[in-house]
């Protein structure tokens, strides 16, 4: 366990770097890898909001444990959950959730997604190398639609690659996701703005709905079925943005009962 939780707020946990490796005064490991054993709490105890807890590699990440970055039971909103690898192995839990506040963010920054149908394990550790070898070999981030479903009921949920993301043909026909209204579920591809990412829905009968929740999602090109981010109970729905950098754009239905809906193309 590593508890770095706080009665005012949150502290932060860096294991294998700091946020997406970017800050030089913290040394980046290139595999890094949490068991299923392993818990970590970053939460606001009394108010305040939740702390930071980096997972980061390199190359690689295998992630099997919990994560916990709540907000305060008085106030203050989630705070941040980062699981990132150019390969990423996940088969675990987060919560970022907030009593009194805002959800946080559960952020995967992989080089690939692929976000396959049924609720099955997906989990990349068999196409990984084992934990300790050298780099190489099939870094696509693969998860199910069950698993993305079952975690976004907890966090906001960021979903970044450098190249592409793509939602294979769903045998249900949705992305069931329960984010609820005031908070957030974002796709983006080419997320290093180098003109080669594209998001893709394979079956454009397919459907992405929240419980509210908004709905962004950009690419070098958008190919996609369509969208229903209309809230429970009737409340209003949250907005929804689709944009393409440079490529093709192509949009389903987009529904959003009382908010917004802007699907454009820059390119």
């Amino acid at each position: 366990t590593v508890d770095v939780s706080g009665a005012d707020g949150g502290g932060q946990a860096l294991i294998g770097g700091d946020y997406q490796g970017k800050n030089n005064k913290i040394r980046n490991a290139s595999q890094t890898y949490v068991g299923r054993d392993v818990s970590l709490f970053a939460d606001a105890l009394i108010a305040g909001e939740g702390g930071k807890l980096i997972n980061w590699g390199n190359d690689y990440t295998w992630f099997y444990g919990s994560a916990f970055s709540r907000g305060g039971p008085q106030s203050g909103d989630g705070g941040l959950v980062e699981i990132s690898g150019k390969g990423l192995a996940f088969d675990g839990a987060v919560d970022t959730s907030a009593l009194n506040g805002n959800a946080g963010m559960l952020l995967f920054d992989p080089r690939d997604i692929v976000i396959h149908d049924g609720a099955g394990p997906q989990d990349d550790d068999g196409r990984l190398p084992a934990f300790g070898e050298g780099v190489g070999g099939n870094v696509t981030f693969n998860i199910s639609e069950g698993a993305l479903e079952a975690i976004s009921a907890t966090t906001d949920i960021s979903l970044q690659a450098t190249r592409d993301i793509t939602i294979n043909d769903l045998a249900d026909n949705l992305l069931d996701l329960q984010t609820g209204g005031g908070n957030s579920v974002t796709f983006t591809a080419d997320a290093n703005d180098n003109g080669t990412g594209s998001f893709t829905m394979n079956d454009i009968a397919d459907t992405i709905s929240t419980q509210g929740a908004r709905v962004q999602i950009n690419g070098t090109s958008v190919t996609m079925g369509n969208i229903n981010t209309t809230g429970a109970d009737g409340r209003n729905g949250g907005n929804i943005a689709v944009t393409a950098s440079e490529g093709s754009l192509s949009v389903g239905a987009l529904t959003s009962s009382g908010g917004a809906a802007i699907a454009g193309n820059n390119g």
